[in-house]
């Protein structure tokens, strides 16, 4: 792979340009993740609507069937359900880790082992978010880039 910079001082908008076969695995995997650093969604806070970008985001949690985006500082109403946003976030650096948290591992500062199999990731906010026994194996493809 050979990666090219071309520097422009005079242009504000990132232009980037991939060579190769659309069915390479590779170009898929560069694609992917460049949508994940353009992609948005709209979150809702005090009756006011907010583009959210996904690499700002920590993760999705539904609580009392609202679903909700928290970023570092803030929290976002979202009009999707979790299964959607699932789907929706299939290629990203997202990822089910329970029942109710849809989370990006991007934002994860450390994870350990719980009792059961468990685990429990440490964001780089501080928080932390429990992770079930069904989706450690998961977690570890995402982590090894297998799924992304």
């Amino acid at each position: 792979m050979k990666i090219t910079i071309v520097e422009q001082s005079n242009n504000d908008d990132v232009e980037v340009i991939i060579k190769g076969s659309k069915n390479d695995k590779t170009v898929k995997s560069i694609y992917q993740t460049l949508l994940y650093y353009d992609t948005t969604i709209i979150g809702r806070k005090e009756h006011k609507k907010y583009t959210l970008s996904l690499k700002n985001i920590l993760y999705f949690d539904t609580v009392d069937n609202k679903t909700f985006a928290y970023t570092e500082d803030n929290i976002f109403d979202i009009q999707h359900r979790l299964y959607q946003l699932e789907e929706r976030l299939e290629k990203t650096p997202f990822l089910r880790v329970n029942k109710h948290t849809i989370l990006n591992v991007k934002k994860i500062k450390t994870f350990n082992s719980t009792i059961n199999g468990r685990m429990e990731a440490k964001l780089l906010n501080g928080e932390r978010i429990k992770i079930s026994r069904r989706y450690v194996p998961n977690l570890k493809d995402k982590l090894r880039g297998s799924s992304l």
